[in-house]
């Protein structure tokens, strides 16, 4: 019985682009990609260059391999940049990709660069986002418009709020009207399951405090945000400074 050895990051590390270089010598071109497996911590971009022949990048059975999370999250960003424009030139803009293909092989997607993906993000990709595809998005998250992030799940955002809520922090002074729409939809999600704005005031951070609705405001007890002891750090809106001192009186 043929046993198949799992040959995916079996050399890492030094040990791994020595073996590269020597793989190199014994076949200088015409790789595929199975010959990316062995080693993917260790590939650089000029690598990819190898794979010469475009059909590759084509067939099911090598895109599988592309598509296995042992092997992505092991390839540096440089090279999944490079497997990514190899991937647009065979198979065209993602917005013509079958659904086999945008979900198989995502994590390319997302390192495209900002504008291409930004033009190519279907709709269909952002109404069965989850958490991980928003960590993946990055940068392009922030760059969503109101009406694009409105058909992302409310339950995505909610659960994926801890990572958000830094990752908007430093761009919600440029784009209030896309941090009020996660604010909103987060608000009706976790509401609705019982959370309390102030438990998630908790979770935001103090930063986003000053990007909420007045209404908002009010709702929050002031032990919410940490207590007295911390009011002087907080990055309140000075429109908002009435509103917590009448909490602190009440």
């Amino acid at each position: 019985m043929l046993i198949l050895m799992r040959v995916i990051g079996l050399i890492t590390g030094f040990k791994g682009r020595v073996f590269l270089d020597k793989l190199q010598q014994w076949k200088s071109t015409d790789w595929d990609i199975y010959h990316l497996m062995f080693a993917p911590d260790s590939l650089k971009p000029a690598d990819i260059n190898l794979i010469t022949n475009m059909d590759n990048f084509r067939d099911i059975s090598q895109l599988y391999r592309l598509g296995d999370p042992d092997f992505y999250q092991k390839v540096p960003r440089k090279v999944m940049v490079k497997l990514a424009k190899k991937l647009k030139t065979a198979l065209g803009n993602p917005s013509t990709w079958s659904y086999l293909h945008s979900n198989l092989l995502l994590p390319y997607i997302v390192n495209m660069p900002p504008k291409v993906l930004k033009r190519d993000l279907t709709a269909s990709m952002l109404s069965t986002a989850d958490c991980d595809l928003i960590k993946l998005l990055g940068r392009v998250f922030r760059s969503l418009t109101t009406a694009e992030m409105q058909s992302i799940p409310d339950s995505a955002l909610a659960e994926c709020i801890d990572h958000i809520a830094p990752m908007l922090e430093d761009s919600c002074a440029d784009n209030k009207r896309l941090c009020k729409k996660v604010w909103e939809k987060v608000k009706t999600y976790a509401t609705g399951q019982g959370t309390s704005v102030g438990q998630l005031v908790q979770n935001l951070g103090d930063k986003f405090l000053r990007y909420l609705p007045e209404e908002d405001i009010q709702l929050i007890n002031i032990e919410d945000v940490g207590g007295v002891e911390v009011l002087k750090d907080l990055d309140i809106s000075p429109n908002y400074v009435r509103d917590l001192r009448s909490l602190l009186i009440q």
